[in-house]
């Protein structure tokens, strides 16, 4: 029971991290800001680092990479 408890743990740390990764991956597919900035994580989703990281002003939310990323990967858990 313990085994398997542990192992339920270490599957769903793992899929966290690979649900990290592709969000990340959606991020980059975005691409530059229309500046020509990449994005930097920040609390509600990703802004850009036109004024240093993640300190410009353009920004892509959290909820909108959770959509892209239901429509490329399917529904979340």
């Amino acid at each position: 029971e313990k085994k398997y408890e542990q192992m339920k743990e270490r599957d769903e740390e793992e899929e966290r991290k690979l649900k990290e990764i592709r969000k990340k991956k959606i991020v980059l597919q975005i691409g530059c800001c229309s500046a020509g900035y990449g994005y930097t994580k920040v609390t509600g989703g990703y802004r850009c680092n036109a004024w240093g990281p993640g300190r410009g002003s353009h920004f892509v939310s959290d909820a909108a990479v959770e959509r892209q990323y239901s429509q490329t990967f399917g529904k979340t858990k």
